[in-house]
């Protein structure tokens, strides 16, 4: 790793450390499911070629028996008959929200969500996205090595 980030700016790792516990507030609270938010932080990394958090949320979700058959096909969900619409439709905002998709796709991908999704799940699924976001860009800027990560590291 080029630097430990905690240790250069622990007030800044504060702030995002209480983004991290709002939202495992969110999944121990049972408002937003396990599952679909690991499903989530791997595909924000795939689209940002985050190797480090791809392994990292990949080995969580297996610890907690996601379907290996799921994982393979992630990057191909659209594709992909083992996902469920509900899913779809959040991978898809997951998509848009990454790449900073305007127009059409946008108003569509927002539109089919908010059937499967109250306000503040979509609220909460958007903050779930805009974190991975940035431990991606983290990593990209620090390059902890991947594969190194354990289960439980961050616990």
């Amino acid at each position: 790793m080029r630097l430990n980030y905690f240790k250069e700016a622990p007030e800044a790792m504060v702030h995002i450390m209480a983004m991290e516990k709002y939202v495992k507030s969110l999944i121990s609270n049972g408002s937003f499911d396990y599952k679909l938010a690991e499903l989530v932080k791997i595909r924000t990394s795939q689209i940002n070629d985050c190797g480090y958090c791809v392994d990292m949320h990949t080995k969580d979700t297996r610890a907690n028996e996601e379907s290996e058959n799921r994982l393979y096909l992630l990057a191909h969900w659209k594709e992909a008959n083992c996902f469920t619409d509900k899913e779809k439709s959040v991978l898809e905002w997951c998509e848009v929200v990454t790449k900073l998709i305007k127009g059409e796709r946008e108003d569509k991908a927002y539109m089919e969500l908010k059937t499967f999704l109250n306000d503040k799940e979509i609220v909460d699924l958007t903050f779930v996205i805009t974190l991975m976001n940035t431990w991606n860009r983290i990593a990209f800027a620090f390059k902890p090595v991947v594969g190194s990560y354990n289960v439980g590291d961050f616990e």
